[in-house]
């Protein structure tokens, strides 16, 4: 399995929220939104493969973290962002992705930046492979 195909897979599950508000993609053009509107940034993480098991029917293990950032509008308090926060983790907690899993998701503090609020929601996923 590719790691390409992993970090689509997530993305793909992400796209499902409705309404997402506009979103940095990995190594897509963005123009983050004039107006102070809310948005997100993607951070794929992928970690290193291991062995589950060797042998005949031997298996790997790709883990990582898929990281949602979320950036919000400054001055009005960490509430829009960490309703953000709780719509990603429920979206994805214990999610089965095909053969893509994901764990129970984790948010930062909310740190400001800018005029702005940011937080992240950290994904981990894992992905066990027969060779």
């Amino acid at each position: 399995m590719s790691i390409g195909f992993i970090h689509s897979a997530l993305d793909k599950h992400l796209k499902e929220i409705d309404p997402l508000p506009p979103t940095a993609w990995e190594n897509a053009k963005f123009n983050q939104p004039t107006n102070g509107a809310m948005y997100l940034k993607i951070s794929f993480l992928p970690a290193s493969s291991d062995f589950g098991s060797l042998g005949v029917n031997g298996t790997t293990h790709e883990r990582g973290i898929y990281q949602v950032g979320i950036s919000a509008p400054g001055g009005s308090g960490s509430g829009l962002a960490e309703d953000m926060a709780d719509k990603i983790i429920d979206h994805f907690k214990l999610k089965t992705l095909g053969t893509v899993r994901t764990t129970l998701p984790t948010r930062s503090q909310a740190m400001p930046d800018e005029g702005r609020i940011w937080l992240a929601v950290s994904i981990p996923y894992f992905v066990e492979q027969f060779f």
